[in-house]
């Protein structure tokens, strides 16, 4: 390394190969060195801009500076400076750029984030608001069923006709009650057969839930969800977002390979075991309406056609609750008390359609 001021020692450097200039830069408007070095370029003399600064009188500064002109060189030191200049302007616009680059990534990153959580907010607002409409639901086609249950009481058996024509009105009346469906996840849209393939993430509307698409023919579509195969109509299902998909491409890898069931169909590979029985001891009649109304969900999804539910006996509140209950499930073929060897009255036997 040499540090020179001498023109032809840069010029030298300029002209040989495996030797490059250098310079630390200097701001002539304040005549002190930024100590940002620059490689490529050779630095220019700023001895009597320097010395002026110093306290040398100004008029030898002038003459020397004259006396300077006259040399061929003094050309070459001039186009050094404006090198220089440019060069430093250019570097303070590198670093202002990158400080407005730096700020809008992170200004993007929060951005992101923020989207994220509000997004998880707004499914998890979206899975309250379609929990709570589905209780609503439960809850009143239970009492609806206590509303006629008292109807039949307060009518004699011999005044059937009034009694009948009472309970219809009572299940008109209930029929008609308006419970506001959950909101829509605008994220998703329903998918046409054009738009559904083999192997895609969908989620399937009537069962809230996401699967894997099977097989597909005309309007009919097999789906894999948690390892149960449904069969349902293309205009039950919509589509998913990327974050969803990858989910459940993870669980499904980690899933151990068992053996899998058709709904109403014949047996394939199936993943999942299904419940048929239940213990609701210890739960309220409105816990017990929720918990019962996914276990037959699920009965249903893995293809189950009789479960059993233990409610025991008690005073007999919990097992009428849910007999009124499930005179409202419109899947529900047939139920009755368990026999002696299952329970007896502390248990329901349920057959599914």
């Amino acid at each position: 390394m040499v540090s020179t001021h001498y023109n032809e020692l840069k010029n030298y450097a300029y002209h040989t190969e495996g030797i490059e200039n250098g310079h630390v830069e200097f701001d002539e408007r304040t005549l002190k060195p930024t100590y940002r070095l620059h490689i490529g370029v050779a630095g220019s003399s700023h001895a009597l801009s320097i010395a002026a600064r110093l306290g040398l009188p100004k008029d030898i500064v002038t003459r020397a500076a004259e006396y300077k002109s006259q040399f061929g060189n003094h050309e070459m030191e001039e186009v050094l400076s404006d090198l220089n200049e440019q060069l430093r302007k250019a570097s303070e616009r590198e670093r202002a750029l990158k400080k407005e680059l730096d700020e809008t990534r992170r200004m993007r990153g929060q951005l992101e984030k923020e989207k994220k959580q509000f997004n998880e907010k707004r499914k998890q607002i979206l899975a309250k608001a379609q929990a709570d409409a589905e209780a609503m639901k439960r809850s009143l086609r239970v009492e609806g069923e206590a509303i006629i249950k008292q109807l039949k009481s307060q009518f004699s058996e011999t005044n059937k006709d009034k009694r009948q024509s009472a309970i219809n009105a009572a299940r008109k009346g209930i029929s008609n009650v308006h419970v506001p469906d959950a909101p829509v996840d605008d994220d998703r849209k329903t998918l046409t057969a054009d738009e559904v393939k083999v192997g895609q993430v969908v989620f399937v509307t009537t069962l809230r839930s996401l699967g894997t698409v099977l097989s597909m023919k005309g309007n009919r579509v097999n789906v894999d969800i948690n390892g149960l195969t449904a069969t349902v109509k293309v205009n039950e299902l919509q589509s998913t977002t990327r974050e969803e998909g990858n989910k459940l491409e993870r669980e499904q890898k980690a899933a151990m390979p068992k053996t899998r069931k058709r709904m109403g169909g014949s047996a394939v590979q199936r993943q999942k075991e299904v419940r048929t029985e239940i213990n609701i001891l210890g739960q309220t009649v409105d816990e017990a309406t929720v918990s019962v109304g996914r276990f037959i969900d699920q009965a249903l999804l893995g293809g189950v056609n009789q479960v059993r539910i233990i409610h025991g006996k008690g005073t007999g509140a919990l097992r009428e609750g849910v007999h009124q209950y499930l005179r409202t499930l419109p899947h529900v073929a047939h139920f009755e008390t368990a026999g002696y060897d299952e329970g007896g009255a502390g248990a329901t036997n349920v057959v599914l359609k």
